[in-house]
């Protein structure tokens, strides 16, 4: 369907076709299986850091785990934002779906500075993240399966980074 036109009159609703690098067709399912291995990977982490912790406070004289590297930190804390991002922006979503139009009035400049400093946060720890993947990696004697979870972990964080690049959510203004 091209657009709408009431009998006897001109187009009321024309439809664009939209580009395919912003198409919903291929966009959706990626954005919803960025999530899941977000959250699956968030959580893995805050119940494996649980365990640490325990473990440390039953047996203080216990060897220290296995440190992990630091370029594995800042992929942690990119998937933590691109998430935190995501929850964001749906909850924007929802908003307009139940005609909440509030994100569209002044005092909503402040939630959608928000909104855009995760987004940043997430574009920048994609590239982190990339980066731990490559070198998890390169890295001798690395477990394959947590290079596997590591290079999941990448590709959803790029998904993210390309949402908020791809919608404008790095734009210095609000207007969308």
């Amino acid at each position: 369907i091209r657009s709408m036109v009431p009998d006897g009159y001109g187009p009321i609703f024309i439809f664009q076709p939209v580009e395919g690098w912003r198409a919903k067709s291929w966009l959706q399912p990626a954005i919803v299986l960025a999530a899941i291995v977000l959250a699956v990977a968030v959580g893995v982490w805050l119940v494996g850091s649980a365990r640490q912790f325990v473990r440390r406070r039953r047996n203080p004289s216990a060897a220290p785990a296995v440190t992990t590297p630091r370029w594995a930190l800042w992929t942690r804390l990119a998937s933590l934002a691109s998430l935190v991002f995501l929850l964001l922006v749906a909850s924007i979503l929802v908003m307009f779906s139940s005609e909440n139009f509030w994100v569209l009035s002044s005092p909503a400049t402040p939630f959608l500075r928000l909104v855009q400093l995760f987004g940043l946060l997430s574009v920048v720890g994609a590239i982190a993240a990339v980066f731990a993947a490559v070198q998890s990696w390169r890295a001798p004697g690395e477990r394959r399966s947590l290079s596997i979870g590591r290079s999941a972990t990448a590709l959803a964080c790029l998904v993210i980074a390309y949402v908020a690049v791809a919608f404008h959510f790095l734009a210095i203004h609000l207007n969308y």
